[in-house]
C-alpha cells in the first residue's frame, strides 16, 4: 500500500525474473553432465520446456506475478493436474495456501503417506490431496518462528521512519 514498498517490490521482481530474447527467465542446469548420456539430457531439457510452457511462462508475465505474490504473501500453492491415466502433467491450478493443512494418513497396509487436507474445517468443501498432487512453496521454515515473507521486513523498516 506504500509507494516506496511498491517500487522496491517491482524492482526486486524485475531483477529476479528477467526474460531473455527466447522468452525464458530460467534454464535447467546440472553440475556435471559428463556422466549423463545425450538422450537423457535431451529428455530432461524437453520435459523442462514442456513444463515451462504448461505453466504459461513463455506466453506472458505469469512467473513475474507469481514471484511477486510469493515475496508479498510468503506462500504459494498449486494442485498438479494429471491426465486420465495419472501419468502426464497437463496443468496446474493455483490454490489458496491458507486452505491447506499438512497431514499424515495411515494406509490399509500399515504404511503412512503424507497428504494435504484442503478446507479441513468445512466438510462440504474438504478434500484430501496427496503429496504428489501438491506444490507448496513457503518463504518461512515450517515449525519455526521466522519471517513470513520478504515484505514483512520492508513494512517494519517503513513504519520506523518518521
Amino acid at each position: 500500500l506504500n509507494p516506496e514498498i511498491e517500487w522496491v517490490l517491482d524492482t526486486v521482481c524485475d531483477e529476479a525474473i528477467s526474460y531473455d530474447p527466447s522468452n525464458f527467465f530460467a534454464y535447467p542446469d546440472f553440475i556435471d553432465l559428463s556422466d549423463i548420456n545425450e538422450k537423457l539430457k535431451d529428455d530432461l531439457y524437453e520435459t523442462y520446456k514442456r513444463l515451462y510452457d504448461t505453466w504459461g511462462f513463455s506466453d506472458d508475465i505469469t512467473a513475474w506475478q507469481y514471484f511477486r505474490q510469493f515475496i508479498i504473501d510468503g506462500f504459494l500453492a498449486f494442485e498438479i493436474i494429471y491426465d486420465d491415466k495419472g501419468q502426464n502433467i497437463i496443468g496446474f491450478k493455483e490454490l489458496d495456501p491458507a486452505s491447506l493443512l499438512p497431514s499424515v494418513e495411515k494406509q490399509l497396509d500399515g504404511n503412512f503417506v503424507e497428504c494435504w487436507i484442503q478446507y479441513p474445517d468445512n466438510p462440504s468443501l474438504s478434500r484430501k490431496l496427496y503429496d504428489s498432487q501438491i506444490i507448496y512453496i513457503s518463504y518461512a521454515k515450517g515449525n519455526t518462528t521466522t519471517r513470513v515473507s520478504y515484505v514483512e521486513r520492508l513494512i517494519r523498516s517503513f513504519n520506523r521512519n518518521p
